[in-house]
């Protein structure tokens, strides 16, 4: 584990409008801090098990402030220093709708959920980490309502493999896991009259091609979620029309076969020596 320093303390302050933080926000604030922090890290390194330790050093009463020191695990070869600054930046910049090129839909999920946790009771969350500062009170979170609100575009596709169908609720759903490296799940919302060809496609395993009305976050390139025009399409793989498109681009030269072709390039590349 890699810990930040004791002066680089990661703060939580919470204001409460009359008396004293109830056992409630410390629970409802802690969860979306831990699940933020463990977002970040996640974006940061590409690796969906990323995860933060936070230890608790410094607490007082009444207005709740927290002192947390986080620790990230070494293998994950990012460092806590910047899961915190990351987090304290981005938090503060979404609001004015400026969001990091590589920052995923899930953790603008994560931003926003964090920032209305406490909205009903309108409890004022100052999050600070070295000079960097978020103070998120009513104000904040409009902002932040406003810059994560979703696009809706027309019939858009996306190809991957269905999984956790949901059929415990209407409308029925289930995510989709397009095919692309690195790409969130998405989640497709569909009626009643397509369930038969969705648990088939699912219990086939298939890659099918799903189509429907996308709903897009601010941040990423595919949809956060779809709804669902018509059944899910299987994917067919014919090979003899994809051994026609690679002869079609001339890949092996003239008067070699794709082995000798092969292990010529193994050779100048010096792996077969």
């Amino acid at each position: 584990m890699i810990d930040i320093l004791s002066q680089d303390n990661f703060e939580v302050y919470l204001s409460p409008p009359e008396g004293h933080a109830k056992l409630s926000h410390l629970h409802k604030i802690s969860s979306r801090v831990q699940n933020t922090l463990n977002a970040v890290a996640q974006n940061l390194s590409s690796n969906e098990k990323a995860y933060v330790d936070a230890e608790i050093i410094g607490a007082t009463i009444g207005s709740l402030d927290l002192a947390l020191r986080p620790s990230v695990p070494d293998i994950f070869e990012i460092t806590p220093q910047q899961v915190c600054s990351t987090f304290v930046n981005d938090l503060v910049n979404v609001p004015r709708q400026q969001f990091r090129p590589d920052m995923t839909p899930g953790l603008l999920h994560q931003y926003h959920s964090l920032s209305n946790c406490l909205k009903d009771a309108h409890i004022k969350v100052r999050i600070r980490y070295r000079d960097a500062e978020a103070m998120i009170d009513d104000a904040f979170r409009a902002g932040v309502d406003a810059a994560t609100q979703e696009k809706e575009a027309g019939q858009v596709e996306i190809i991957g493999r269905i999984e956790a169908v949901n059929i415990h609720q209407h409308p029925y759903s289930f995510h989709i896991y397009p095919k692309q490296p690195g790409a969130e799940r998405i989640l497709c919302r569909f009626d009643n009259l397509l369930l038969h060809s969705v648990t088939e496609s699912l219990s086939r395993k298939e890659i099918v091609k799903v189509v429907g009305i996308g709903y897009y976050s601010p941040v990423g390139i595919y949809p956060q979620r779809i709804q669902l025009s018509r059944a899910p399409e299987p994917i067919v793989f014919q090979l003899d029309v994809l051994k026609s498109a690679i002869r079609g681009f001339n890949l092996v030269p003239s008067g070699m076969n794709i082995v000798d072709y092969m292990e010529m390039k193994r050779k100048e590349a010096g792996l077969d020596d």
